[in-house]
């Protein structure tokens, strides 16, 4: 499908065929700057992590890339790794997952979402931004829709250009914003470190739910994790999403003995496929090495069953969880509330996330191993200003 329309003063090009795409980053190299966002299925309409679109733009044109077409992306991804051309965004982290999967590492990146954190901004999303700024209101009636379907409508791709057409307006207004507050040089050695993030994925070995780890014993998520383990084997298969093979509750139906695999066939929440006949007696024989196996390392079967664990080493656990609280009640949390009181809820949050507290409180990070000067800077003076002795922490 070709297409080509008008939004908000931009050309929208619908890029379908190698010619387009060619002629695409053609225009895109004489630019210094463009923007980009993409649109993804992770394990909600199909199995693991899929590029529906790519979208990218600069000046007045923006480009809808369907990578699902029989197109190479790879000059794409080459320009978008050229250090002379900045690539803005909005919130990186799913996309510049996305984008390494493949192979693609952008430089001299710029994320907006991160200018506006730095900025004191609480509500940073693009929607809120564009409204605050350009009192634009974005059409979210689109938000859940499966991008993996094809043809796209009109509307999706009207929808899909939204996330990038206001991004070089909106970058220039928060680096004014910036200047003005003398925050440049944050937003300036974010962007050096964004660009030297490189995001891996590892293999996943762990599939329960916090759920699980709660109401099952030790035994039973054993069986609940082989179960789902094979689970992700299966709909990797058949390319579905997970919970469409066999539900978790199915699962714990069979792991609990409520459910007959004998009458696998039966059974509710199963992908239509996996009900042939044969596959009663594949999922009789998995569950019966599931079950040899966990037999096999004497796995407790008890709820809530703790390892032993002698006076003294439980004495010296509480004292070491009484001085974890202490230090959050008396040395983070005031230090956060400062730098919101100083600087906005959006940078302490940034900086000083809870999960960051609790790094820092556990010795797995130090400040003055931060990779970026400024938050190291930033911790010690605010820290300084309310006598705060963080020298453990350093």
């Amino acid at each position: 499908m070709n297409f080509k329309t008008e939004n908000n003063g931009h050309t929208v090009e619908f890029i379908t065929t190698p010619q387009l795409l060619s002629d695409c980053v053609q225009y895109l190299s004489t630019t210094t700057q463009l923007a980009i966002d993409l649109e993804f299925d992770r394990d909600r309409h199909a199995y693991g992590f899929n590029l529906c679109l790519i979208q990218a733009s600069a000046g007045n044109r923006c480009f809808i890339i369907d990578p699902r077409q029989p197109l190479d992306c790879a000059p794409l991804y080459r320009l978008l790794e050229n250090p002379a051309q900045q690539v803005l965004l909005h919130s990186h982290g799913e996309d510049l997952r996305l984008l390494h999967s493949l192979g693609c590492y952008p430089t001299n990146l710029l994320d907006t979402e991160i200018a506006a954190k730095l900025l004191g901004y609480e509500k940073t999303s693009l929607a809120s931004m564009l409204e605050q700024h350009l009192k634009i209101t974005l059409d979210k009636s689109q938000q859940k829709t499966n991008w993996l379907i094809r043809p796209l409508t009109p509307a999706q791709i009207i929808y899909a250009s939204n996330d990038v057409i206001h991004l070089a307006q909106l970058k220039n207004i928060l680096l004014a914003e910036a200047a003005e507050k003398n925050r440049s040089h944050w937003i300036e050695e974010e962007n050096i470190f964004l660009s030297q993030v490189i995001f891996t994925e590892t293999v996943k070995e762990n599939f329960l739910s916090a759920a699980d780890k709660k109401e099952l014993s030790p035994y039973d998520q054993f069986l609940m994790n082989e179960w789902l383990k094979l689970r992700d084997q299966l709909a990797a298969k058949f390319n579905k999403p997970c919970y469409q093979v066999i539900s978790p509750e199915t699962i714990r139906e069979i792991i609990s003995g409520k459910a007959d695999l004998k009458n696998w066939v039966a059974l509710p929440g199963v992908y239509r496929k996996l009900k042939e006949p044969h596959y009663t007696d594949f999922f009789i024989g998995k569950h019966a090495e599931i079950i040899k196996a966990a037999d096999a390392n004497t796995i407790s079967k008890t709820l809530g069953h703790k390892p032993f664990v002698n006076p003294e080493e439980w004495e010296r656990r509480k004292t070491s969880n009484a001085e974890k609280e202490k230090a959050k009640a008396e040395i983070f949390l005031p230090l956060k509330q400062r730098l919101t009181d100083n600087y906005g809820a959006g940078i302490a949050s940034y900086i000083l996330s809870n999960a960051s507290i609790d790094e820092f409180i556990r010795g797995d990070k130090k400040i003055s191993e931060l990779k970026v000067n400024y938050r190291k800077e930033l911790l010690q003076t605010t820290a300084a200003e309310l006598n705060l002795d963080i020298v453990r922490w350093l």
